[in-house]
């Protein structure tokens, strides 16, 4: 699948080369991250190793990885207004409808399709006491037809972890190690 008109490819930064079925799921969820439970992916080879950073130690590891596309499936577009097919999928879900003035907690507007998965989560977390509610809310996504969701210029963060195969990794070290507690960022950068 092309993720974007230009790349047929993506990356994941990771401390893990093992195929994304024998990860623990509880780990590829949102960990902090504001778009979702899923593989985040970019298209961006430096922005992968920059997510690389992060991990534990100071070995990372990219991924490059393509994604499966489903005929039908489509992509949230976390920052622009909802499309129809996500509404009908929302009043599926949770019985509402979004209208101009809808406030999906009594006080939050649905503006952006970013804003709809926050509201489903907030639908299930309020409807099912023992549930992750952003795991549930891309499956149940997934099930309405959506793969996973578009965010910024070139990443990604997909639903489905059966979608998306390795086909390449390769270490990566960073040349400014500033987690390691050695030096601050800001004493690096004052260094070089």
């Amino acid at each position: 699948m092309i993720l974007d008109p230009i790349h047929e490819r993506g990356y994941h930064g990771t401390d893990s080369d093992q195929p994304f079925d024998k990860w623990d799921r509880n780990a590829m969820g949102n960990n902090g991250q504001e778009f979702g439970w899923g593989i985040y992916i970019t298209v961006s080879q430096e922005a992968g190793e920059h997510y690389a950073s992060y991990t534990k130690g100071d070995n990372g590891i990219i991924l490059e990885v393509e994604v499966d596309e489903k005929p039908g499936m489509r992509w949230l577009e976390w920052d622009s207004r909802p499309r129809p097919l996500l509404k009908k999928a929302y009043f599926e879900i949770t019985g509402e409808r979004i209208t101009p003035n809808y406030l999906y907690d009594g006080y939050c507007p649905i503006r952006t399709e970013g804003d709809v998965y926050q509201a489903i989560a907030y639908y299930i977390n309020e409807t099912n006491e023992w549930t992750d509610e952003e795991q549930a809310t891309s499956n149940v996504l997934l099930k309405h037809g959506f793969q996973g969701a578009h965010f910024g210029e070139h990443s990604y963060v997909v639903f489905d972890p059966d979608a998306v195969r390795i086909v390449g990794n390769y270490k990566y070290k960073d040349k400014h190690p500033w987690w390691d507690g050695l030096m601050s960022k800001e004493d690096m950068e004052e260094k070089e």
